[in-house]
């Protein structure tokens, strides 16, 4: 497919979050790229979530896949760009690859704060709303409950038909949500996990955009509910390792792990990530 062509372009907007696929699909195109001696350009656009925040745990190379292609944070704080050039030079691909460079876009930036219009990359992404919530309701895609497809609120809530939310609430170490607020919500997806059956969700509400941390709030909820329904809840193992990046996380959640101990297992790998991304920083 690629002969004859002088280079392949790659401009998606991606969500700043190392679940979204937009990253191994630009990744996998580049080794494609490198393999066809095709140049490989990426035309750069701004991390929804800002460039500055980096939240959750390393990817752990052995679990890389469609959801995690390489070992970056689940926030990582980087553009499409600066994770080429990571790739790029990490992987030693050897492909001609030039970022063209955003104006305007600061690391501070929202993209709320950029004065562009959003498009949905997706439709189960249909607000920056979600985007702010998806690094930390995603993780429920590999459980039993609803991530709240089928609804119209998809990753603003999750939910289901078992779940006793004030107990869940009476459980859940409230530090950990920190800048959000979870409230109480019924709902009935149409499609997907419990389709047309009513639902106990529970609603991510921000409050501070600046202090949430999604995935630390999501362990949170994750360690509570299983606390609350250990006869009812349940792991998608394969898909969950694969969205955490490791099996750490639901086995230290399986074993009644708080998630201030899983997180301090990762502190270490956080802070040689940011080294890491350093260098690789175009903004």
């Amino acid at each position: 497919m690629l002969a004859g062509l002088d280079a392949l372009v790659f401009d998606l907007q991606d969500v700043g979050c190392r679940y979204y696929t937009y990253a191994t699909t630009m990744v996998r195109a580049m080794e494609t790229a490198a393999e066809a001696g095709v140049a490989f350009v990426v035309l750069d656009r701004p991390n929804p979530l800002g460039g500055q925040t980096v939240q959750g745990n390393v990817l752990d190379a052995n679990f890389a896949s469609s959801v995690g292609c390489h070992t970056i944070a689940i926030r990582h704080g980087m553009t499409v760009g600066e994770i080429a050039c990571m790739f790029h030079e990490e992987k030693q691909l050897d492909v001609e690859l030039k970022v063209v460079r955003m104006d305007g876009w600061e690391r501070g930036m929202y993209f709320d704060d950029t004065g562009l219009p959003w498009v949905p990359p997706s439709p189960n992404l249909a607000s920056l709303y979600a985007v702010l919530c998806y690094p930390g309701t995603c993780l429920f895609e590999g459980t039993n409950l609803s991530e709240g497809r089928g609804t119209d609120m998809p990753f603003e809530q999750i939910g289901a038909p078992w779940l006793d939310t004030s107990a869940v609430f009476e459980k859940l170490d409230r530090d950990l949500t920190d800048g959000i607020s979870l409230e109480q919500t019924l709902f009935k997806p149409a499609s997907s996990k419990h389709a047309n059956e009513v639902c106990n969700g529970i609603r991510w509400c921000y409050l501070n955009r600046e202090k949430a941390d999604p995935v630390a709030a999501a362990l949170g909820l994750l360690g509570a509910i299983r606390a609350v329904h250990d006869n009812e809840f349940q792991f998608d193992g394969d898909h969950f390792d694969r969205l955490a990046g490791t099996d750490i996380v639901r086995r230290g959640l399986s074993k009644g792990d708080t998630a201030r101990v899983i997180r301090a297992a990762w502190s270490d790998q956080v802070k040689s990530f940011r080294e890491r991304r350093d260098r690789f920083l175009l903004y």
